[in-house]
């Protein structure tokens, strides 16, 4: 159940994800989903998304010059505040501070 749920989130994370999404590819209740995510994975399911979108947007601020509202909205996430949000708290820094330091062209 929890594998379903994680190829779910992997397979469409760039997309619009709902709960009711993922409880749905997992076979399960979405209050069932939430504490085996928990339990589990030791973070929230959005948690995991978004770690999903900042590994996918580290990726794309390393290796192109794309703005970095570009790389926010192709890495799923619907605002620059919310990208620049989840950028800080899993990372501790902004993007552009931390594409400034780790660009290898």
């Amino acid at each position: 159940m929890l594998g379903a749920a994680l190829e779910y989130l992997k397979a469409h994370f760039l997309e619009t994800v709902s709960l009711d999404d993922v409880a749905a590819a997992a076979g399960t209740s979405k209050r069932t989903l939430v504490r085996l995510f928990r339990l589990k994975q030791g973070r929230t399911v959005l948690q995991h998304l978004h770690r999903l979108r900042l590994e996918y947007a580290c990726s794309r601020l390393r290796m192109s010059h794309d703005k970095i509202i570009a790389v926010a909205l192709a890495s799923g996430f619907n605002s620059i505040q919310s990208f620049n949000r989840a950028f800080r708290i899993e990372l501790g820094c902004t993007p552009g501070q931390w594409r400034k330091s780790t660009r290898h062209f």
